[in-house]
């Protein structure tokens, strides 16, 4: 008997879930509040349940696609390329990583523009092809340099120097592994923060001189 209520209170609850979740996804016309709301909550669900994930996202990418809202079509494009990219579906990744960077150039975002070259060069990277890898992560850097954001730019010197790594590539005298070794000495010791395991062999491999 008391299995039986159990049951059935987990069909209605169940079933009211997917009431409240369809209601809202129709409700969802065209407002940015709307799109907001689901791309926030595509990219909470999509880390347990990324097929329900990606129905939210798509749902947002129609409304902003409708709208020309570019800026928020470019997010969802972003985000469901970073689910593909999760579950090993790399090429869907890369497709929806190139549709956000084709959106952030016609908005001219520079800093965009920058988080979409490093995005495509992490998936060329787990798809093993280093010269694309390496490509995209350089167009990221060059215009973080531009924009002046010190902070990213460690973080892609970091990720173009785990792409090497990963090759086995080792070049003492390779003058683009010192100055973002630097960056990253300057910063860690600025921020008191500590050293990765990577980044002391990286000051081995690279800067045996450094100070």
């Amino acid at each position: 008997m008391h299995h039986r209520i159990l049951l059935i209170l987990l069909i209605f609850f169940t079933t009211t879930k997917v009431k409240g979740d369809t209601n809202f996804l129709a409700q969802s016309k065209s407002s940015s509040d709307s799109i907001e709301k689901l791309l926030t909550i595509g990219k909470s669900v999509s880390d347990t349940n990324y097929k329900q994930g990606l129905v939210y996202l798509f749902k947002a990418l129609s409304i902003a696609e409708r709208t020309s809202d570019l800026a928020k079509a470019a997010e969802a494009c972003n985000t469901i390329g970073i689910v593909h990219k999760s579950i090993g579906d790399y090429h869907t990744s890369l497709n929806y990583q190139f549709k956000s960077l084709q959106l952030q150039i016609k908005l001219k975002n520079k800093d965009g523009v920058a988080r979409a070259y490093n995005n495509i060069s992490g998936v060329y990277s787990l798809k093993n092809n280093f010269f694309k890898a390496i490509e995209y992560q350089l167009r990221s850097i060059k215009l973080k340099e531009e924009i002046g954001d010190v902070h990213s730019l460690v973080v892609s010197y970091e990720n173009l120097g785990k792409i090497y790594s990963d090759q086995k590539i080792v070049i003492r005298h390779s003058i683009i592994f010192f100055k973002p070794l630097k960056l990253i000495l300057i910063l860690k010791i600025l921020l008191e923060l500590p050293m990765t395991t990577y980044q002391l062999e990286m000051s081995t491999w690279f800067c045996p001189n450094s100070t």
